[in-house]
């Protein structure tokens, strides 16, 4: 079956039904997109091409070079990464997608041995930035981390996530995801109201995606 077609997101749509079914809802969900600045693709181009100035001028090459960083990917997810900090991975699916810039793309489901609870009380997830020791869920400064976190998982307000379907330029945004989010200080908990959990952050994490 070809990836992204309808035959292939039926079977995995059937997949997806069948493992709800029998294990309820997953624990986790993640995204893995082709980031063509990658050693893996430009070495791959410049090998076949001797250039890089189009990366996208070979689809089939660009999916084999996906499909292969995917799966390293994902097998680090579910032996090294799972190992450290969810238990293990008792069940999984996934499906490829191709997005509108030609590149594909994979969403993914995890179920693990570790309930979600248990993963927040452990703090392999959170919502703040690293910043050393003043702050109390990271004990020693990790710029290596800080950088990915500012430069990855700062939510920006655009037209995708206005509830009321406006451009940011007609005015503010009315956020769909509840961003910026008002500071919480202490554990982790669930609201009752709205049925999401509410991290612990500061006034300066206001923008930040939940991680781990």
């Amino acid at each position: 079956i070809i990836r992204s077609s309808s035959g292939y997101k039926r079977k995995q749509y059937m997949k997806f039904r069948a493992l709800m079914d029998s294990k309820g809802t997953p624990t986790l969900f993640g995204t893995f997109t082709c980031n063509v600045a990658k050693p893996i693709y430009r070495n791959l181009m410049k090998q076949f091409y001797g250039n890089t100035d189009d990366m996208l001028k070979d689809p089939y090459l660009l999916s084999r070079a996906f499909q292969r960083d995917w799966q390293d990917f994902f097998d680090f997810v579910r032996s090294t990464w799972a190992g450290r900090y969810c238990g293990k991975v008792t069940a999984y699916c996934w499906v490829i997608e191709f997005q509108s810039r030609g590149l594909p793309h994979a969403h993914f489901c995890l179920w693990t041995q570790k309930t979600i609870e248990e993963m927040i009380e452990l703090k392999t997830i959170v919502a703040t930035v690293p910043r050393g020791d003043e702050d109390q869920y990271f004990e020693e400064m990790d710029m290596w981390l800080s950088q990915l976190v500012r430069k990855h998982q700062v939510h920006g307000c655009g037209k995708y996530c206005d509830a009321d379907g406006r451009d940011a330029e007609q005015g503010s945004i009315n956020c769909r995801f509840k961003f910026p989010k008002e500071p919480h200080y202490g554990a982790t908990k669930l609201d009752a109201r709205t049925n999401r959990f509410v991290y612990h952050r500061g006034a300066a994490d206001s923008r930040i995606n939940t991680y781990n």
